[in-house]
């Protein structure tokens, strides 16, 4: 879309979502359980993530097709208290880390120093898939937990045609003419 000239924001996640309810954003992109919905908000499914182990390329699970969170327990764990983890990740993350020994268990508090303790060997931990940039890491489904749905959040009163026909085009899906009064 030529005509279409994105401004993109990568800001704290309480700091987005203000802007967003504040008009200052047009759409949003994130995880449905991460945004509540507000008011005139829509939310588009674009895709369903697994929740997915994550483990260095070295590990002895690395090979797994997919494991149980039970099967984690014996292992160390990364944990981050993060806004930028999905929280069912970050539920995910708890739930296992209270059947780890609390020497076993690593806090951190953003993405890149958890995948950087994961990749030097210090545990593993949970998110949602990810295509991860290096090939050090592998990140293994989790049996029995349900996908993340990711997407995009707009509100029901936005103008731009161009937008609208954005969006149309992100999640394949044709979104309703525009009013007349919307042009």
């Amino acid at each position: 879309m030529p005509q279409l000239y994105p401004f993109l924001k990568v800001i704290p996640h309480r700091s987005i979502l203000n802007l967003f309810y504040q008009d200052e954003l047009d759409l949003l992109f994130g995880f449905r359980d991460d945004i509540p919905i507000k008011n005139d908000t829509i939310y588009k499914e674009l895709f369903r993530i697994p929740l997915c182990c994550i483990v260095p390329a070295a590990h002895p699970y690395a090979s797994r097709s997919e494991l149980t969170k039970e099967e984690l327990y014996p292992e160390n764990i990364v944990v981050c208290n993060s806004y930028a983890i999905p929280s069912k990740a970050a539920e995910m993350q708890n739930q296992i880390s209270q059947h780890i020994p609390p020497e076993s268990t690593y806090i951190c508090e953003n993405l890149q120093v958890l995948l950087t303790l994961v990749r030097a060997g210090y545990g593993c931990s949970v998110l949602a898939q990810m295509n991860f940039i290096n090939s050090d890491i592998r990140a293994i489904p989790l049996k029995n937990s349900a996908p993340l749905s990711y997407g995009v959040f707009f509100k029901k009163s936005l103008k731009s045609p161009l937008l609208k026909e954005f969006i149309s085009i992100v999640a394949n899906t044709p979104l309703p003419p525009m009013a007349k009064n919307d042009a």
